[in-house]
Parts: structure tokens; sequence; C-alpha cells
């Protein structure tokens, strides 16, 4: 489609635009590494903030009934969406079609389906590879147009609809790689998620459950292809810790980034006890401090956190203890702005 004449933009102050700022997470893993377990508690800390209701489009042949269903279940409130086969680029462009006129929070999983199950890409390459476009060059071209078409409709509807997605992660190996010798031997580049890289790329944040994580999200990567596949950007640094398995807190304050205007951007997670882990290493790290640089290491570290957080507040007396110890002083009456809550 071509416009008659120069097209005109509108030009706006930032602090005057209420919509909210697309908000996409997706987390890749093994089989068995918390994938839906983290993705529901990701998506239903977010309902806290967007309202309405968590859907979960379950294209993993019923498996997300464990969590949804019978006595037990630990997410019995959704709206679920029974996906089966086939799982082509263009049935999931009809399903966010149709949860875009909703209000809340989607789940999809996993997206690892759209690439090599049924009726996904592979299929539809291979079929066409079979029929009129043989060539492989046209016939991945067609699987391609139909992937392309789902990319266009997933930034379309996670401009005012949270979207949680998961993939299936496996080893990939680079073949190429040349060792110190000039030999040619394959070389690890970590997990990876099964899918296009198109689609993880128009992801706010991306997050690798490594092998025996069990739901913690590994937040320094050091394999090639898992630093290529890992985002996570820099308002989201410190929503959760190392080792911290994702929670509701955590979807909360992704949510509250993206929901809030002006300067409530760093607006925090609001359930303390679900980080108690995390304030009481905190608290003990600085009961072991010794000296005025080791405190304010630390410091620096819990102020990486958003003001509020409950990490944050929960440390602070803490800091404020061994700040005031080291300087040989009692604590101060007024918290130190650099981990003020």
């Amino acid at each position: 489609m071509t416009n008659e004449g120069p097209r005109t933009f509108q030009v706006l102050d930032p602090v005057t635009i209420t919509a909210p700022v697309a908000l996409s997470v997706g987390l890749y893993a093994l089989t068995g590494q918390g994938k839906t377990e983290s993705s529901l508690r990701l998506a239903h800390g977010m309902q806290r903030v967007v309202g309405g209701r968590v859907f979960f489009a379950d294209c993993d042949n019923g498996r997300g009934l464990h969590f949804c269903k019978g006595p037990g279940a630990m997410f019995p409130n959704v709206g679920y969406i029974d996906f089966p086969a086939p799982h082509n680029a263009l049935d999931y462009v009809d399903l966010l079609a149709q949860m875009s006129r909703e209000k809340g929070v989607l789940v999809i999983d996993n997206m690892s389906a759209e690439h090599e199950g049924e009726g996904g890409l592979i299929d539809t390459y291979e079929d066409a590879k079979q029929g009129k476009e043989s060539r492989n060059a046209v016939a991945w071209g067609k699987a391609k147009a139909q992937h392309k078409k789902l990319v266009r409709a997933f930034v379309q509807a996670n401009r005012t609809l949270p979207i949680i997605v998961t993939w299936r992660a496996q080893e990939k190996l680079d073949w190429a790689h040349k060792n110190d010798r000039g030999q040619t031997e394959p070389q690890s580049q970590g997990e990876m998620p099964i899918g296009s890289k198109d689609l993880p790329f128009e992801m706010t944040a991306t997050y690798l459950l490594p092998a025996g994580s069990k739901g913690a999200p590994l937040l320094d990567p050091k394999a090639k292809g898992e630093m290529l596949m890992t985002k996570v950007p820099r308002w989201f640094e410190g929503i959760v810790r190392p080792g911290e398995k994702f929670a509701e807190a955590h979807g909360e304050a992704m949510a509250r980034w993206a929901f809030a205007t002006g300067s409530k951007k760093t607006a925090p997670p609001s359930d303390p006890g679900e980080h108690a882990e995390a304030i009481e290493s905190f608290r003990a790290r600085f009961r072991d401090a010794d000296t005025s640089d080791a405190v304010n290491t630390i410091a620096r570290e819990l102020a990486k956190l958003p003001k509020g957080h409950p990490i944050r507040t929960g440390a602070n007396a803490a800091y404020k203890a061994a700040d005031a110890r080291c300087k040989g002083e009692l604590p101060p009456e007024a918290e130190s702005p650099a981990v003020s809550p």
C-alpha cells in the first residue's frame, strides 16, 4: 500500500503519553526446567497491574492442564485455550487476533511447535518442496512468508496485550569452529530456543532457564548462543536476583514498568515475602562486612534494584547498621540515598 503524498508525524512529549509500553517476555529451556510454571507466575503478577484475566494457550498436548486442573492446581482460574495441531504460523496469527480483543495477559506455551510441530514451518517447507515450489529457496520462501505474518501479528497485538512466550531449548553446536591448531571441531553454543530468531528479538526480554535451574533464569550467560538469545534490558536489571526463581512479584514489577507513566516507571514488586531468601542473603552479607569499602560494594549492588523494591527495603536496616558499625558511629537518622526504599 502506498500513501498519496508525504506522511506527517506528530511530535509528542513522552511524559504526556498514557498508553502502556509493549511488554513481552520469552522463556526458553530444556524440558522440565520450569518454563510453564514460570510463565504462569509471571503472567499472574502482570495481571495484578493490568487487570483482566490470564489466558493460557496450551500448544503442548494438554500438558498445561497439570497446572490448571484438578485438586491442588496452582492456577485454576486461567482462561484455558486448547491449541492442538496443526501449529501453522497462520493459526498463531488467528490466536493473536482473537486475544488482542481481550483484557489481561496471554501465555503461549510453547512456540517451538510453530517451528518443528505438525503444520509448522518445517512441515510447510517440506510440503512446498513436494509441490510446485520444488526448489529449496522457493519452498523456504513460502514457509517464511507465513512466519513473517506471525511476527507482524505478534508485534501488533503486543501493543496493548502483555504476552509471555515459551520455547523448548536444545544445545546448539558450531560445526565450523576451528581449534587452536586450526582443526575443525564442534563447539557448543549453549542452550538455544527451537525456532526462528526473529520473534525472540521482538521481545522486551528473553531469559534462559538453564539445565538444573527449575525456574531460576541465567542472568549472565557465557556461551555464545546463550548470550545472543538472552536479553535483559537495563530497566529489568535487578528485578530478579541471581539464583532466584521467577515469581508473581517479578511479573508485577515488569508490568508496573510498562503500564506506569512519568516518574512512576520504577514501580517495584509488592510482596516482600517472596523475596525472603534474597533479603536474608543481603542482611548476612552486611553483617559479615568488616570495612566501609565492603559495605559500599554491597550497597551499590543493592541500589541497582528499583526504588521501593522489597529486597531493597528489607535489607536497608542491615545496610545502615553495617555502615554505622564500620564508621564507628551510631546509625544516622536519615536513610542513605544509596539504598533508600
